[in-house]
């Protein structure tokens, strides 16, 4: 990153569990207003949600977050050759490949949704009005090209979209000022030093599932006259499906499923898309997103983003503290360097000391955070410590059990310029 940015750097890592990966994640860029992106995304029913959502999400957000004349100035130039792609510059090689036919349908897409940005009497009022916007005109997408879609390869591949499902949280960093998004059961949590070797971490999103009573209470208020035990049945919605918002799912949307239905009877047969016969009020489900801010200070270190396979073992507090501890030894392991060559050994040996007050009880040769994250956490058998035998034997399982023993897991950890926040602090 740089000097003059809030970001220092970020590490990311995945390790699968299904086969193959529902969880994607997205870095990059906001080319024309100069904010930071970071995404991690988690599929249901299958990755291709997921894929497209990581692949298309942050280039809405980015032009959400432009004004009119930029807006107009890039409809007036663009001439059909300018895509999504000019909004965002990737940090990531996505593992998701999309065909030149299918770029085409996005960028197709894309432009019509900043056509409608553009057109808008009133700019947004809020940066959280922004990034609702961009997450429900993408859902809504989703469906639409389903429809419109002639090509049956292609038709297909939209379908495969829309009736698997993800979840997701996208954190935005410009300046000093950072926004959560969040939909469904994906996690951000910030590390926060509290004192001399002491972390605490603050939640920054809510789990949009049965466990969260507010979002329980939100689907009781949206379906009135229906019973909670037929909404929430097995701690699923309509005993089914555990997050309560998401991306796709277009089955718990009558009106989208029987048109999608109506449409591609050719393609599916009758079994693919069984009714809900419980279904009295519908849509139940939702891609709006709840949005946070956060003012960072110069005591916000990093942001740990990541799907629900890591918060399913670990508290964000036990994060918080892995990543600060593993911050304090990848310093200490660093190279130590004598400012002077004349310099008395007693004065090197008390700089050493010194540094020492910061270290972890065990070094660490991980340089990549979310990795050394991902194996101590896998290697810590229950709590009862860590061991490279039962890192070995998580990691080894095989493909028809593993997904008994844990999730996919995504963690992108996002570290804040220090320098930065402190100048941006004192100078308000």
């Amino acid at each position: 990153m740089g000097e003059k940015e809030p970001i220092e750097s970020f590490d990311t890592n995945q390790l699968p569990s299904n086969n193959p990966m529902e969880d994607k994640r997205a870095e990059a860029r906001c080319t024309l207003s100069g904010g930071l992106l970071f995404g991690v995304f988690d599929g249901h029913g299958g990755p291709r949600c997921a894929e497209i959502v990581s692949n298309r999400l942050l280039s809405y957000i980015a032009a959400s977050l432009l004004p009119h004349s930029t807006l107009n100035e890039y409809l007036a130039s663009s001439d059909g050759k300018k895509g999504p792609m000019d909004f965002i510059e990737h940090y990531n090689e996505n593992d998701y490949r999309i065909s030149e036919r299918e770029a085409s349908v996005y960028a197709k897409s894309f432009k019509t949704y900043v056509v409608q940005l553009a057109s808008r009497k009133q700019p947004f009022t809020s940066v959280e009005d922004a990034l609702k916007f961009s997450f429900l005109k993408l859902d809504n997408d989703l469906s639409r090209e389903v429809l419109e879609e002639e090509d049956p390869v292609l038709k297909a591949r939209a379908l495969g979209a829309a009736l698997s499902g993800s979840v997701g949280c996208v954190a935005l960093v410009d300046g000093a000022d950072l926004h959560i998004a969040a939909v469904g059961d994906c996690g951000a949590v910030l590390g926060v030093t509290s004192g001399h070797k002491s972390w605490a971490a603050k939640s920054l999103t809510a789990q949009h599932t049965a466990q969260n009573g507010q979002e329980v209470m939100r689907v009781l208020r949206e379906h009135p006259g229906e019973e909670k035990e037929s909404l929430i049945r097995d701690g699923r919605l309509l005993g089914r499906l555990q997050p309560l918002r998401a991306f796709g799912d277009f089955r718990y949307d009558s009106s989208r499923i029987k048109v999608i239905t109506f449409h591609l009877l050719k393609w599916l047969t009758k079994v693919c898309l069984p009714p809900l016969k419980d279904a009295h009020t519908p849509p139940y489900l939702t891609a709006r997103p709840d949005v946070t801010y956060h003012r960072l200070r110069p005591h916000d270190k990093f942001l740990v983003i990541a799907s629900d396979g890591l918060w399913e073992m670990a508290s964000p507090l036990e994060v918080v503290r892995l990543i600060g501890n593993h911050l304090s030894s990848r310093v200490f392991l660093g190279p130590f360097s004598v400012p002077h060559k004349n310099e008395r050994v007693r004065r090197v040996e008390s700089k050493v000391q010194r540094s020492r007050r910061g270290d972890v009880e065990v070094e660490t040769t991980d340089v990549n955070s979310a990795t050394h994250l991902i194996r101590t956490i896998l290697g810590s058998g229950a709590g009862k410590g860590f061991t490279t035998v039962n890192l070995s034997l998580m990691l080894s399982l095989p493909q028809d059990i593993v997904r008994r023993f844990r999730d996919d897991i995504t963690i992108t950890v996002v570290f804040f310029n220090t320098s930065y926040l402190t100048k941006r602090s004192s100078s308000k």
